[in-house]
C-alpha cells in the first residue's frame, strides 16, 4: 500500500508541470508503434515476394538434395514419375588460368555448378554478352567446353571472353559473365565465385569421386494433378534400395 502511495505522489508531482514531463514517454510510444508497423509491412512484402517467386528461388516446385553421390535408379524413377526433373551438382574446386604456352597461371577457388539441359525449370539465367545457355555451355570438337563465371572470377583470373582455364583435368573456355542465376539463393553460402558448366563436362574434370564433397540437387516441376503434399506422402512411402 505504501508503494502505491509513493507512486501516486511522484505522478502528482510530475503532473504539476502539465504533460511536458511525458514527452519522452509519448515519443517512445510513437517510435514503438512505428517500428511494429514497419516490421509488419516488411514481413508482408517478404512473404508476398516469396509466394510469387518461390518457384524461381527454389528452382522448382520441389527440391531434393543428396551429398557425395546422386540418387539411385529407383529414386530417379520416382522423381521422373512426378514431373519434369532438372539435375545439378555443386562442389568447391580450384580453377587455373592457362597462358599461351598452356602453363597454369592465376588460380581461384570457385563454387563449381554443373547443370543439365533442363536447367533452369523456372526463371532464366542472364549472361554478358547476352546469349543462350546452350551456346554458353556447349562443348567443342576438341573437347573444350564452354563455361560462364561471375565477374569476380573474371577479374581475379584476368580473363577475357574466349580465354582458356582448367578445372581438374578438364579445359574450359570462358564464354561470358554470369550476371543472374535464378536459384542462387537456394544454394546457400559460398566461399568463391560461381562457375557454371554443363553436367556432361563435370565428369571430365576427374573431381567427382566417392570421397568428393558434391551436393547433388534434383528440382522437380510437378505435372498436372501432383501436389507437394502428395509428393511428400509418396516419398515417405518409398522403400530404399538395399546397399
Amino acid at each position: 500500500m505504501g508503494e502505491i502511495k509513493l507512486a501516486l505522489k511522484f505522478a502528482r508531482r510530475e503532473l504539476r508541470g502539465g504533460l511536458r514531463g511525458f514527452r519522452v514517454f509519448f515519443l517512445c510510444l510513437a517510435l514503438g508503434a512505428g517500428a511494429i508497423s514497419g516490421v509488419e509491412t516488411l514481413s508482408s512484402a517478404f512473404l508476398g515476394s516469396l509466394r510469387d517467386q518461390g518457384q524461381t528461388i527454389l528452382g522448382g516446385d520441389v527440391s531434393v538434395s543428396t551429398v557425395h553421390k546422386p540418387v539411385t535408379a529407383q529414386e530417379r524413377k520416382f522423381l521422373d514419375a512426378r514431373g519434369t526433373v532438372s539435375e545439378s551438382a555443386t562442389m568447391r574446386a580450384m580453377a587455373y588460368a592457362l597462358g599461351e604456352s598452356g602453363e597454369a597461371g592465376e588460380r581461384q577457388l570457385v563454387e563449381l555448378k554443373a547443370v543439365d539441359g533442363r536447367w533452369p525449370l523456372f526463371g532464366s539465367p542472364r549472361f554478358a554478352p547476352a546469349q543462350d545457355i546452350a551456346d554458353v555451355l556447349a562443348c567443342e570438337e576438341d573437347h573444350v567446353c564452354g563455361a560462364a563465371a561471375e565477374q569476380a572470377f573474371v577479374d581475379r583470373m584476368r580473363l577475357t571472353r574466349g580465354d582458356l582455364f582448367r578445372v581438374g583435368e578438364a579445359t574450359f573456355r570462358l564464354m561470358g559473365v554470369l550476371e543472374n542465376e535464378p536459384d542462387r539463393i537456394s544454394t546457400g553460402f559460398s566461399l568463391g565465385p560461381r562457375l557454371l558448366v554443363h553436367m556432361d563436362s563435370l565428369a571430365r574434370t576427374g573431381l567427382v569421386t566417392e570421397e568428393s564433397l558434391v551436393n547433388w540437387t534434383y528440382r522437380v516441376k510437378l505435372k498436372a494433378g501432383e501436389t507437394i503434399a502428395g509428393f511428400r506422402e509418396a516419398s515417405d512411402a518409398l522403400t530404399p534400395e538395399p546397399n
